[in-house]
């Protein structure tokens, strides 16, 4: 019998346990996390390619610039479209640049707090 009243003691115990560790997720607050954003960019028209960055669920404001970046391996990458905004909060910040061929570009999405961003690698032009 000590050993039935032990057992289900100890199955209470740990239940409790397991329940009072599952508590706090489901009373947690939804938290949303401040990011940058870089869409890979596409052709716009004849010899015009467009990326476009953002900065979402975000407090303060920081200097946001969005750059089209030309991938060369092997050498440094050449910008081909610059935007700047200061004293920015959220939203997206759309930049045009120059095609120089048909390759791969990049967004490359950078914030004055020190983040930065870079899309994925798109041929295009």
């Amino acid at each position: 019998m000590k050993r039935l009243v032990i057992g289900a003691v100890l199955v209470t115990a740990f239940s409790a346990a397991g329940v009072a560790l599952t508590a706090p997720a489901w009373g947690a607050p939804d938290l949303q996390a401040c990011g940058l954003g870089a869409d890979s960019p596409y052709w716009i028209s004849d010899g015009t390619i467009r990326g476009v960055g953002s900065r979402t669920d975000c407090g303060g404001t920081v200097t946001l610039t969005v750059r089209i970046a030309k991938d060369r391996p092997f050498q440094p990458d050449t910008i081909h479209g610059t935007e700047t905004r200061t004293e920015f909060g959220n939203g997206n910040v759309s930049v045009d640049g120059a095609c120089a061929g048909y390759d791969d570009y990049y967004t490359w999405t950078t914030s004055s707090s020190g983040n930065e961003l870079e899309s994925g690698r798109t041929k295009t032009c």
